[in-house]
């Protein structure tokens, strides 16, 4: 059964490299290098601190995702911006965890916990190429916002 727990500062290296995950094309996670020197990639990581909110899904005593929220302006360009006053969503769950509810849980769990932190909205952006993760997003209560080139970009309200 999986659980969440806070992400601490200890936790960067993972947040990392669940950003890998999601930062590729689907099935194709990008190196941390390449993460490291795309600003619109690293945001979602750098600058990250434990009183920012984020949590870590445990199956067992094994890390097997995250969730994390970063607050962005309009210069800093990261992939879901709608306002300087909704944070952006990062969520990602190792492949050998997809496919079994795991994505699921972390993500309600994630959102109620966002909810009683007093979040008010929350964004995130899905590449076109990625219908899983535009139903996954639907299934959580996202509802698409803006449409680009190669990114949907959504809104979550939070009730």
């Amino acid at each position: 059964m999986a659980t969440i727990r806070p992400a601490t500062p200890t936790d960067m290296g993972f947040l990392a490299h669940m950003l890998r995950l999601i930062a590729g094309e689907p099935g194709k996670p990008r190196t941390l290098e390449e993460c490291r020197a795309d600003p619109r990639i690293a945001c979602y990581v750098d600058g990250w601190s434990s009183d920012q909110l984020g949590v870590i899904c445990m199956d067992a005593d094994a890390r097997i995702g995250a969730a994390w929220l970063r607050q962005f302006t309009p210069s800093d360009q990261s992939r879901g911006f709608v306002s300087p006053t909704i944070p952006e969503l990062s969520l990602a769950l190792v492949p050998e965890y997809q496919g079994r509810g795991r994505g699921a849980y972390l993500r309600d769990a994630f959102l109620a916990l966002a909810q009683r932190h007093g979040v008010n909205s929350i964004s995130a952006a899905a590449r076109r190429d990625a219908p899983g993760l535009q139903r996954f997003l639907a299934e959580g209560g996202f509802s698409p916002v803006s449409e680009g080139e190669t990114e949907i970009t959504y809104l979550h309200v939070c009730q």
